[in-house]
């Protein structure tokens, strides 16, 4: 279960583009400029929350990105796990969503800034039935993603020291 937030970020991550060339909107492609690295690290923390348990799950660990296709997902607590996703396996897998999959909507609340995507492919909907990125107000970049599933479950990512352009060895994705 913990690859599924890895696996979904990497695609949504992806659709930005298309959702700034489907919306006629200047704030919605600067969302997207500043987060279309090369590549980039960040430290995340993600809480899963669910009815039939108590209280929430929470994780910790590191991520890379190397654009197009490639995810490290390192888990460092409550315990140690590995993912990783080298673009071939994830496209073997899973058909990569496009923007017609989801009716995308931009909200701003306040300082609150949001991009809500809303599954409208059956098996999409199967996985989960919303996801919101939050974005910073000022730098535009994404830094919650939530994902809301079935049942009432939720997972959050949170994502600090986010470096974006940075060196990463290729050897991180093998």
């Amino acid at each position: 279960m913990t690859r599924r937030p890895s696996i979904f970020l990497c695609l949504l991550l992806s659709l930005l583009p298309l959702a700034a060339a489907a919306q006629d909107s200047g704030l919605l492609e600067r969302i997207v400029r500043a987060n279309s690295p090369s590549s980039a690290r960040a430290d995340f923390i993600q809480r899963r929350h669910s009815p039939l348990l108590e209280g929430e799950l929470l994780s910790e660990g590191r991520l890379y990105l190397l654009s197009p296709d490639k995810l490290r997902y390192e888990q460092t607590k409550p315990v140690q796990k590995l993912s990783i996703l080298d673009g071939s396996a994830a496209r073997g897998r899973f058909r990569v969503p496009s923007f017609d999959d989801f009716e995308i909507s931009l909200l701003q609340d306040g300082k609150k800034l949001s991009l809500v995507m809303d599954p409208r492919r059956r098996d999409l909907r199967q996985l989960f039935t919303r996801v919101v990125l939050e974005v910073d107000p000022s730098s535009l970049l994404v830094q919650k993603v939530l994902l809301l599933g079935l049942d009432g479950n939720s997972t959050l990512l949170e994502f600090k020291n986010l470096q974006l352009d940075v060196q990463l060895d290729e050897s991180l994705f093998e």
